[in-house]
């Protein structure tokens, strides 16, 4: 059985962006993020809280996200 949970809030803040040299390979965005979602059903404080950071490749005149980290704690 799954816990159920009440989103508290969502914040998000872009920390930095860079591109690579030539602006065509890469993008990596880093990002803070705090969204507690109160309290699990077994009482205990579900957060989701740290810096992630994605990293987009530009593929057949697209964006695509080529890889992101979990959640890493600061």
């Amino acid at each position: 059985m799954f816990d159920t949970h009440t989103l508290v809030h969502n914040r998000r803040k872009i920390q930095k962006i860079e591109i690579s040299e030539h602006g065509r390979w890469r993008v990596c965005g880093k990002v803070d993020v705090d969204t507690p979602c109160g309290v699990t059903a077994s009482g205990q404080d579900f957060l989701w809280k740290g810096r992630a950071c994605k990293v987009y490749s530009r593929i057949g005149g697209e964006w695509k996200m080529t890889m992101h980290t979990g959640l890493l704690e600061y």
